[in-house]
């Protein structure tokens, strides 16, 4: 999810494909640890000016 916007913007996200829960990969907000790995709810907020990556772990 990217927010170009200067406000954060809350998004629901869909049910994942492989119906396993979505985990965030990188999150350009967190400038100590972008790449920090985290369980996500259904909703988010994405931060102004960031993006946030999720995966739900399936390989296809």
């Amino acid at each position: 999810m990217v927010n170009a916007a200067q406000d954060g913007v809350e998004y629901v996200l869909p049910a994942s494909p492989s119906g396993k829960p979505w985990c965030q990969v990188i999150d350009t907000e967190n400038i100590e640890d972008p790449f920090a790995h985290a369980k996500i709810d259904e909703k988010i907020i994405v931060g102004g000016r960031t993006l946030k990556l999720f995966s739900d772990g399936a390989i296809s």
